[in-house]
């Protein structure tokens, strides 16, 4: 079980990685050229790294414990 979850895991980071950038990309739309060069400075620096896989960590996080909570309120129900 844990092997297959993380090959999910693997499976879905490059899903909440683009989803991320594209959501990025929607909510900056307004920002000027600088200051997207700024951002994207920031994004490519180590901090910038570190930030964007806390979050995906986070996120994935988020979802396992929602997929347990989700699976332990169907177990109840069937029984």
């Amino acid at each position: 079980l844990a092997s297959r979850i993380q090959e999910i895991e693997a499976q879905i980071r490059p899903f909440f990685r683009e989803s991320t950038r594209l959501l990025l990309q929607f909510k900056f739309r307004t920002l000027e050229d600088e200051e997207i060069r700024q951002y994207l400075e920031f994004v490519h620096s180590s901090e910038g790294q570190w930030l964007q896989e806390a979050v995906i960590v986070s996120l994935v996080q988020a979802l396992r414990e929602a997929g347990d909570r989700a699976g332990h309120l169907i177990d109840e129900r069937i029984k």
